[in-house]
């Protein structure tokens, strides 16, 4: 999904229809604005979506809110390697 224009409704979309994949291990969402919101719905999904085990989120704008919904999730995330 690199570099697609995606934004914040776009990849809740997603998101949403990735909760029950168990097949998809590498998320790559780079290069997209998907701003604090998008990456609260990448959060909220990998909590969940424990098949994940890669996440590249390089150039995607979330700012400190983005950052600390990241911060918080890798705390206690045992899936991403």
């Amino acid at each position: 999904m690199e570099s697609n224009c995606i934004d914040y409704d776009a990849v809740k979309i997603l998101m949403n229809a990735l909760k029950n994949n168990h097949t998809i291990k590498n998320l790559n969402i780079k290069q997209n604005n998907i701003g604090p919101g998008g990456t609260h719905s990448v959060v909220k999904l990998l909590k969940i979506n424990h098949t994940i085990t890669s996440l590249t989120l390089t150039h995607i704008c979330i700012g400190l809110e983005g950052i600390k919904y990241l911060a918080e999730f890798l705390k206690t995330n045992q899936t991403l390697v």
